[in-house]
């Protein structure tokens, strides 16, 4: 069959190219010519799509790109992408020689890592480019402080591991609070002030740390979010710098309507139940489309410039929406889920009325949703 039956999906993501193009330009503009750029494009690109997405930030010009894991680095490398991938997670002993044939530049952040890296390497013949991370507040993944310096004079003694980078992650970048992200680039541009000179690349600012922190932008930054459109600020209403446009635009259609009177439970449960005679309008958009099911009763829509609540539990597949007595709304509508033009509903919004961050919303998004991408 020729007909591509996912294309027709009515619940689809709209991915438009210029926007991803135009946020990337306004932070190239904003940063200093000498710092580099490593857009991170992990997770599905932030559920925008990683191959489409990395393939225009590669035409952009992006100096590198960062994923999680080794699978993310080979869906890369098998699309053809060129430029540098960032390995941001760690990988298992199995997976190194893969990494290696990836051509990726792992984190590196225990000796007993940087032992196996070197044995794998040298068992390959290669010289493996890494980079030193150092935990200076998130407590994550990452040395000590106080180790770093022994670790990257361990690493610079393999034959076959090159030092070239130098990291650390921001905890709470973000927020109006800057005292702890201060003490983070305190610890962290010590170590940097010791090493700076052995190694060629120097990050730890992710969106937050960009445009808060202009101290921290270093030799290189590593741009997530911001990319892909929201705003990466605890204070979503903070002004930014520059502008940014929202790149994904989550749209589904009306497939079922009906009026329905006063006192009619609606969906599982019977969360919701009608006050009046009103019409119900039923979306093919559901939790196993990662649209949570805490989101009924709480949650808002737009259809034909309105916004309409969406009532009743969250079903796996379908939805309900309340469009009121004399509705002006009609069978096969389209339904502004978020990320519209107007901003009548954001990422950030649905976030808020989850209780979480614009990041879990777009990464949830699922892989039955089409990502239709135009310019």
């Amino acid at each position: 069959m020729s007909t591509n039956i996912l294309a027709l999906r009515p619940t689809r993501a709209i991915v438009y190219k210029d926007r991803l193009r135009h946020n990337y330009r306004c932070l190239r503009e904003f940063l200093h010519p000498r710092v580099q750029i490593c857009a991170v494009v992990k997770a599905n690109a932030y559920g925008h799509g990683i191959v489409q997405i990395a393939k225009i930030l590669e035409e952009e010009g992006s100096d590198a790109l960062a994923v999680a894991c080794l699978s993310e680095a080979w869906t890369l490398r098998c699309a053809g992408i060129k430029i540098p991938i960032h390995l941001l997670g760690l990988c298992l002993p199995e997976e190194i020689p893969a990494a290696i044939d990836a051509d990726v530049i792992p984190f590196v952040c225990t000796t007993d890592e940087a032992d196996l890296w070197q044995k794998a390497a040298q068992q390959a013949g290669k010289i493996v480019q890494v980079h030193l991370t150092v935990d200076t507040g998130m407590g994550r993944i990452g040395c000590p402080v106080e180790q770093a310096v022994q670790l990257a004079g361990q690493i610079e003694k393999a034959p076959n591991l090159e030092l070239t980078g130098l990291s650390t992650h921001f905890a709470r970048a973000d927020e109006a609070d800057t005292q702890p992200t201060e003490l983070q680039l305190g610890l962290f541009s010590h170590i940097a002030n010791v090493l700076g000179r052995k190694v060629q690349c120097i990050h730890a600012a992710n969106s937050a740390g960009i445009l808060q922190f202009p101290a921290s932008h270093y030799t290189m930054v590593r741009p997530g979010l911001m990319l892909y459109g929201c705003s990466p600020m605890e204070n979503a209403q903070q002004e930014l710098p520059f502008a940014l446009k929202p790149v994904l635009h989550l749209v589904s259609r009306v497939l079922f309507l009906k009026k329905v009177p006063a006192g009619t439970p609606i969906s599982y449960g019977a969360h919701f139940v009608t006050d009046k005679e009103t019409w119900i309008a039923t979306i093919p958009l559901g939790y196993a489309d990662g649209y949570a099911r805490v989101l009924g009763n709480r949650a808002h829509v737009v259809i034909r410039g309105r916004r309409y609540p969406v009532v009743g539990s969250i079903c796996m597949d379908q939805m309900m929406v309340d469009v009121g007595r004399d509705t002006p709304v009609r069978l096969y509508d389209e339904v502004s889920v978020f990320g519209d033009d107007e901003g009548l509903v954001s990422a950030h919004d649905v976030a808020e009325q989850m209780g979480s961050i614009s990041y879990e919303v777009l990464t949830s998004l699922g892989l039955r949703i089409p990502r239709i991408y135009q310019d």
